[in-house]
């Protein structure tokens, strides 16, 4: 089973607000893989996750302050597709 995250979960684990995530994501881009629906941990929406590999991987890629400890972090909030928890 595919593990998944938000953006809103790598902004948490990156310390910064989600607009200041997103500004990120606009010069950056986006991890470049499929996208999924997943149950938010906010609230009983859903939003769109990426799979955790590809997001572990697109943050050491593009982000200097991204380590170890922040990858630990992220793997502890991934969660599976909203379709596969059914």
């Amino acid at each position: 089973m595919t593990l998944y995250v938000s953006n809103g979960d790598m902004a948490e684990v990156m310390g910064v607000d989600a607009p200041s995530f997103s500004k990120f994501l606009r010069v950056a881009g986006r991890p470049q893989a499929p996208t999924e629906s997943v149950r938010s941990r906010r609230s009983a929406w859903q939003e769109r996750g990426y799979p955790i590999d590809a997001a572990v991987a697109f943050l050491y890629r593009h982000s200097r302050h991204f380590g170890a400890l922040h990858e630990t972090k992220l793997r502890e909030l991934a969660r599976p597709a909203a379709r596969e928890v059914v």
